[in-house]
């Protein structure tokens, strides 16, 4: 079965033909010319912009080591003397003697807590202690962290354990469980901080 005629008649049918798809042929030559142009400079952004998420991540990451690794040996580091003092070092009892007045101010006030930022917070307590048990001569110290939570504050004149290395007295800490809970949980945070920055993911 014959689809064309042929001669005059089959040739007019394919210009006809060619006629109507023409249009059709230049819009899509136009399209890939405007892609071939556009492609470079697509292509180019997308890598400037991965490479900026890259950087980007990077930081992040490196500002992630670095707070966990600090919040682990501030933390961790009073955490694991307290208790090692207590095994094995000198343990007196020593007496509150008053609370730092902010978390850079050396003033010492005689309220167990006091308001920052519209919240109430726990302040960190100072305390007094003896160089041995029935000593006479005293230093005077403060925590270096606050209670978890302000209703577990310590009180003014409240007698607590105090635990120091005998060659150094002056490094002392207080053996109760709030501050010891609280170091233990900020080196926990300390730890998932060092995981993030380390592998990247939570």
């Amino acid at each position: 079965m014959k689809i064309f005629p042929k001669g005059a008649e089959h040739r007019d049918i394919r210009i006809q033909i060619l006629r109507c798809s023409a249009p059709l042929i230049a819009d899509n030559l136009n399209f890939l010319q405007i892609f071939r142009c556009s492609a470079p400079f697509e292509i180019g952004n997308l890598k400037s912009s991965l490479s900026q998420i890259k950087m980007t991540k990077a930081f992040f990451r490196i500002l992630l080591l670095g707070m966990g690794i600090f919040t682990c040996y501030f933390f961790g580091g009073a955490a694991a003397k307290t208790v090692w003092f207590r095994v094995a070092g000198t343990t007196v009892e020593g007496r509150v003697e008053g609370f730092l007045a902010g978390r850079n101010s050396p003033s010492v006030q005689k309220e167990g807590t006091g308001v920052r930022k519209g919240k109430t917070r726990a302040r960190r307590p100072v305390f007094k202690y003896p160089l041995a048990e029935g000593s006479s001569d005293s230093l005077t110290a403060r925590s270096s962290t606050a209670v978890m939570f302000s209703f577990s504050q310590y009180e003014l004149g409240e007698k607590v354990p105090v635990v120091f290395s005998p060659g150094k007295p002056e490094d002392a800490h207080i053996f109760g469980f709030q501050l010891i809970a609280m170091n233990f949980l900020v080196l926990l945070l300390g730890i998932f901080m060092l995981k993030i920055g380390a592998t990247g993911r939570a």
